[in-house]
């Protein structure tokens, strides 16, 4: 009940500060440095908490949720020179195979969601200089736009407005909602100063591309009233692929939140959302 409770209360902060940063371009802009610096801090902290919170804690575990061989005879324990009471250290096998699919799924995923709409773009737009927009050169692109990226955010390719728009959304749309299984998966382990890392992380790496999303939409041409409406979507959808995520996790171990198969589960969603970061 505690990580449900923590779950709540940080998409909810979730969401609302994802509004608020993403409605400050209505109001007045930053400039390119600014929010490249802004971008560079969110990513940095992202995968920094990737690599030293989410990946142990998705390999510990999937590795307490395998089966653990048979315990070595108390007769061994005392030919050792340990206490009768001391429990016995065998360190359970790492279950690579499980380990590694999880990253491989979440990076194919996201690396997919990044390049196949600029093959599509290419393939479909007649005009030479369609680029594609993506999460990572969020901030990069020049306020003359002659600077081609191979990002979502960058690209102005010519399109119709409410094609070129609902591309835009879709994308980060699809990015919060894998930020959002990191935030699910976290809350239910037993220590929730892994979530509130987690979502520390992710809210300082979702709040310049908020602002990034309104500032590209405005200049797609998106009406306020418009823009408003995408980036309500874009800040609900970390806090509903938490709950979900929380909500299928709960649903597979039942009332036991830390048996083996809901264990199993948090470890390799943590591993896929370790894989989307990277």
């Amino acid at each position: 009940m505690a990580g449900l409770i923590f779950l709540i209360a940080t998409s909810v902060v979730m969401a609302m500060a994802s509004f608020l940063a993403g409605a400050l371009p209505l109001s007045f802009s930053l400039s390119q440095s600014q929010l490249r610096l802004i971008a560079s801090l969110g990513a940095g902290l992202l995968v920094g908490s990737c690599l030293i919170v989410i990946l142990p804690e998705g390999i510990e575990a999937i590795a307490a949720a395998a089966p653990h061989g048979p315990q070595p005879p108390r007769l061994n324990a005392r030919a050792a020179g340990r206490r009768d009471d001391e429990p016995s250290k065998q360190q359970p096998e790492l279950p690579a195979f499980s380990i590694g699919f999880g990253l491989v799924i979440g990076f194919t995923l996201m690396f997919l969601l990044d390049r196949l709409p600029r093959h599509a773009t290419e393939k479909f737009q007649t005009a030479p200089t369609s680029r594609h927009v993506s999460l990572e050169n969020l901030a990069g692109s020049s306020a003359s736009g002659e600077e081609e990226t191979d990002g979502f955010l960058g690209s102005l390719a010519p399109s119709p407005r409410q094609t070129r728009s609902l591309a835009t959304t879709t994308g980060l749309v699809i990015h919060a909602a894998a930020d959002g299984i990191a935030m699910g998966a976290s809350a239910t382990t037993p220590n929730l100063n892994v979530g509130l890392i987690i979502f520390l992380a992710i809210l300082v790496h979702k709040a310049p591309a908020a602002f990034g999303l309104t500032s590209i939409l405005l200049k797609q041409g998106l009406s306020k009233r418009a823009t408003r409406v995408h980036l309500m979507v874009f800040s609900l959808a970390a806090p509903a692929g938490a709950l979900a995520t929380y909500s299928i996790v709960a649903l597979i171990g039942g009332e036991n939140m830390e048996g083996e198969s809901a264990q199993w589960w948090t470890g390799m969603l943590l591993l896929f959302s370790a894989g989307t970061f990277l």
